[in-house]
């Protein structure tokens, strides 16, 4: 078994479904008359349940960027289709900016080309990106798995087998693609709803290995339950941060699928001014010292990019087929 070092966590989550944050009421932003934007609350919606990591990330940003704009910032969890229906309200909504959704890249885009609706989301308009959640490998601790290469020649070899996961989820994508390389030869793909499943059924032996987001994995980990075994980017974990990554293991390059971005989107014709204004309060939410104090108390990275990478970014995700085989995704 090799030790990975990781950073502690403080877990926190929010208690109700729709909360309102008070903005500063001297705020630049908050008159109500002019044309000034924002001069009312705006409607924030996860769209998932509460508790996951797009509604934590959701609860520890989103008061800083009410702060900004000088108004109240509801989060409205609208869960359902994989993402796809919260995501699908803030698409149909007035585009007034006074709406937007905090979903995830690659998800999204994939949830969407599995199970295509009337609306065509790749035309969201990007407001930023605020966070990125890596997915990291692990395995059940009586294999005594050491390393990356260790777990790969099981795998080539035949001693294992099964790799349990998401189904049609990013990290599934990513999964599928290091098998086609001939990096990790699993066999059967067993499939969990969610990180949290995933990470049980390693520890009690059920599947001898899986992938789920770094910040799910850390209890676990920290519990002895699961060992570490790589970080699914190049880029690594601020979680595991001496996890090996997969360049260190001299897997593929999955970096399109081996991770979440954070992302904050609203109707296609909102306003170039307004989506600004709300990016602007983002950016220096994320650079606030609240925020950043979160970020390293919690491992939960934060980053900023602004709406013309974020609109390219959703762009890119929604025409994700162009790299995997959706039929892939759905055995």
């Amino acid at each position: 078994m090799v030790d990975y070092n990781r950073r502690m966590l403080i877990r926190g989550m929010g208690a109700a479904t729709t909360i309102g944050f008070a903005g500063c009421i001297s705020g630049p932003s908050s008159g109500s008359g002019g044309g000034e934007f924002p001069s009312q609350d705006i409607r924030h919606i996860v769209p998932y349940g509460e508790g996951g990591g797009s509604d934590t990330y959701a609860r520890a940003i989103l008061p800083t960027v009410g702060e900004e704009l000088g108004v109240n910032v509801q989060i409205e969890n609208v869960p359902g289709a994989e993402s796809i229906a919260g995501i699908t309200e803030a698409f149909v909504a007035e585009p007034d900016g006074y709406t937007h959704v905090g979903h995830t890249l690659p998800t999204a885009g994939i949830s969407w080309l599995l199970n295509p609706t009337n609306e065509d989301l790749s035309k969201l308009k990007g407001v930023c990106q605020y966070g990125r959640t890596p997915y990291v490998i692990f395995a059940n601790p009586e294999l005594g798995i050491e390393g990356p290469e260790d777990l790969a020649n099981r795998y080539a070899n035949g001693e294992l087998s099964d790799f349990g996961g998401s189904l049609g989820a990013a990290n599934h994508a990513a999964m599928i693609e290091l098998r086609n390389q001939g990096d990790i030869e699993w066999g059967e793909w067993v499939v969990y709803d969610g990180s949290g499943p995933t990470i049980q059924a390693a520890a009690s032996g059920e599947i001898p290995a899986g992938v789920a987001t770094d910040s799910a994995a850390a209890g676990a980990a920290d519990e002895g339950t699961i060992d570490m075994v790589a970080a699914l980017t190049t880029q690594g974990s601020t979680v595991f941060p001496d996890l090996p990554t997969t360049s260190d293991a001299g897997w593929a390059d999955v970096d399109f699928a081996g991770e979440i971005t954070r992302t904050a989107s609203v109707a296609p014709e909102t306003p170039d001014e307004r989506v600004q204004t709300l990016a602007d309060a983002y950016e220096a939410a994320i650079n606030s010292d609240e925020v950043q104090q979160w970020s390293d108390e919690t491992g939960n990275e934060v980053l900023f990019r602004g709406p013309e990478e974020t609109t390219q970014a959703i762009q890119d995700a929604f025409s994700i087929d162009d790299r995997i085989d959706l039929d892939e995704l759905r055995e």
